[in-house]
């Protein structure tokens, strides 16, 4: 179930980084993105991670990309994860993680 989840939504994603926004492929990655978000969305629940009430690997896989699309405005009317995203930013070894990916994308 992760790749159906994981690789769909970075794809979306990052094609709507590109330049022409994915082009034609837009419109299909962007409703198959946000039917990702609505479905974790959902399964998060009330715990305050993805599997619980421990954080994870599964956290780790999919937070980024959460993030990113926290960062796009794909989150819009996903309260549990834009709770999410606040968690996860609150944690100290993501903001380095996030410190360190922003010092190698600036050199």
């Amino acid at each position: 179930m992760p790749q159906k989840i994981i690789r769909p939504g970075v794809t979306g994603i990052v094609l709507g980084m590109t330049p022409d926004g994915g082009g034609p492929m837009r419109d299909v990655f962007q409703t198959e993105v946000r039917r990702i978000l609505e479905y974790v969305d959902g399964e998060l629940g009330d715990g305050p991670w993805l599997l619980g009430g421990e954080f994870s690997a599964a956290d780790v896989m999919m937070g980024y990309v959460v993030d990113v699309a926290e960062r796009r405005g794909d989150l819009a009317g996903l309260p549990r994860l834009g709770s999410y995203v606040e968690r996860l930013r609150a944690r100290p070894a993501y903001r380095r993680a996030q410190e360190i990916g922003a010092a190698r994308a600036s050199s």
